[in-house]
């Protein structure tokens, strides 16, 4: 079974500058600070990528397959 090929149309370098342009120019700023979001935020994914790293330690040493993430491939 192959891979499923892409059908959108890859951004060249200068097409992704100009997109990331817009996207940026869509942002408003503001003067607010919210530090405690973001230090929960990196607490989260902390706690996240420690549960997922000691998963896949666990089944290395049980010599489990490790599969990539990615959608699921039909067929």
């Amino acid at each position: 079974m192959g891979e499923i090929p892409l059908r959108s149309e890859l951004f060249s370098s200068s097409q992704m500058k100009e997109h990331g342009k817009t996207l940026a120019g869509l942002h408003t700023l503001t003067q607010k600070h919210f530090p405690e979001r973001l230090l929960a935020r990196l607490a989260n994914n902390e706690s996240a990528l420690l549960e997922v790293h000691n998963h896949l330690i666990k089944d290395v040493k049980e010599n489990k397959g490790i599969v990539p993430a990615g959608p699921p491939v039909s067929g």
